[in-house]
């Protein structure tokens, strides 16, 4: 007769489950891959690790109604990804941070435009806005 009882086994399996799932979570805290798949990251390289990654790569396109919206489905995306990977903050600096050097980069370059905040931006910031104030008051501050 065996000497293993079959609780050991089963607590043994749950332990070793649960320092997976722990592993699993921290390394999707670290590498934030659905970060990295939103569609304004991209990739300098291959390599994929932050110093190589750009967190705001995006052009306006000319229709400001096309571009407000398309900054608020970014920050519903943002946001999703956040909770995906159960990241910190730091992504969300990391793209705020991007967002102010693209537009010094946009300064720079000048022409049409480039005094102000995107369109993109301006839906990006908007409903990150919003989203926060439904989720600390409990009211959905208005939808535009």
């Amino acid at each position: 007769m065996s000497k293993h009882k079959p609780a050991n086994v089963v607590d043994f399996c749950a332990r070793s489950g649960a320092a997976y799932r722990l592993r699993a979570s921290a390394f999707r805290r670290h590498h934030a891959p659905s970060i990295k798949k939103l569609p304004f990251v991209v990739a300098h390289d291959e390599r994929l690790t932050m110093p190589a990654m750009n967190y705001w790569n995006d052009e306006p396109s000319g229709i400001p109604a096309h571009d407000w919206k398309r900054g608020k489905d970014f920050a519903r995306l943002t946001i999703e990804a956040m909770i995906a990977d159960g990241c910190s903050a730091h992504y969300l600096e990391r793209i705020f941070e991007a967002i102010v050097t693209d537009a010094v980069r946009r300064r720079r370059k000048g022409g049409k435009g480039s005094r102000r905040r995107s369109m993109v931006v301006d839906g990006f910031l908007f409903e990150l806005s919003r989203m926060f104030c439904e989720r600390v008051t409990g009211n959905s501050p208005g939808v535009a």
